[in-house]
């Protein structure tokens, strides 16, 4: 990683480390987003590491841990004993809830919205889940709200 970043918000830590300074523009909202909805889900003392790869490395880690080798916009992993990239595991003190691995170019490419998916990445830490359609629609509605109360910016 070229660059690595500790934020301290609302109570919580965001460990942001990118892949090329390219994506550094990134930084600032992506960790605007995720606060809010570790504010809004009520989440205090955690710890989240977000990274954002290249499309090579995030292809690399899909393969490995999802068995499928092509690039894609976000993956996430809860807590687990055997982070992908974190020698860190979150920091002392805090809970650490998972890692959000982001693709800039490739969400760039597909007119898609890194704040979007960096919500997707934290709901799925916070264990919202799209595997049926229940489960979609109760994520989905969660996003909205979320999204609502960035937009009034709160």
């Amino acid at each position: 990683m070229s660059d690595t970043r500790t934020f301290q918000r609302k109570g919580n830590t965001i460990i942001v480390s990118v892949d090329s300074n390219v994506f550094s523009s990134h930084i600032r909202l992506v960790v605007e987003m995720i606060t809010a909805a570790l504010f809004l889900e009520k989440q205090k003392n955690v710890s989240v590491e977000v990274y954002l790869l290249t499309n090579q490395s995030i292809k690399e880690i899909n393969k490995k841990f999802r068995k499928k080798d092509i690039v894609t916009n976000v993956l996430s992993f809860e807590n687990s004993k055997d982070p992908i990239f974190s020698k860190r595991r979150g920091v002392v003190g805090k809970r650490h809830i998972g890692e959000i691995y982001l693709a800039p170019q490739y969400i760039t490419h597909k007119k898609e919205d890194i704040l979007a998916l960096s919500l997707h990445g934290t709901l799925h830490l916070l264990g919202y889940d799209h595997k049926n359609r229940v489960d979609y629609k109760k994520m989905e509605k969660r996003e909205k709200r979320i999204f609502e109360y960035i937009k009034l910016g709160k």
